[in-house]
């Protein structure tokens, strides 16, 4: 909720003229509109997320090329310290 009145307030005082949204919650949609009315531009960039079809119209780009990243999964953590290479002389 607090991010559609930030969307709806940055735009009625026309602080912004862009606003990329990275997500794919569609509770969103009023401040989009509203942004729109206001001549704000909004990308939309959900990150391989699976989107309503309604939510895609109020968007004026739609980034579904970009994907999540694949981050490597957490590994254990060695407790020796890291041996710090020597200068060559």
């Amino acid at each position: 909720m607090r991010i559609g009145l930030d969307i709806a307030s940055l735009t009625l005082k026309r602080h912004v003229d862009i606003v990329v949204l990275v997500t794919g919650d569609s509770n969103l949609i009023p401040a989009m509109k509203f942004a729109r009315r206001e001549g704000a531009r909004l990308f939309l960039a959900p990150l391989g997320h699976g989107i309503k079809p309604g939510f895609k119209e109020h968007a004026d780009l739609n980034w579904t090329t970009l994907s999540r990243p694949n981050f490597p999964r957490k590994c254990r953590q060695s407790h020796s310290q890291p041996s710090i290479p020597s200068r060559p002389k």
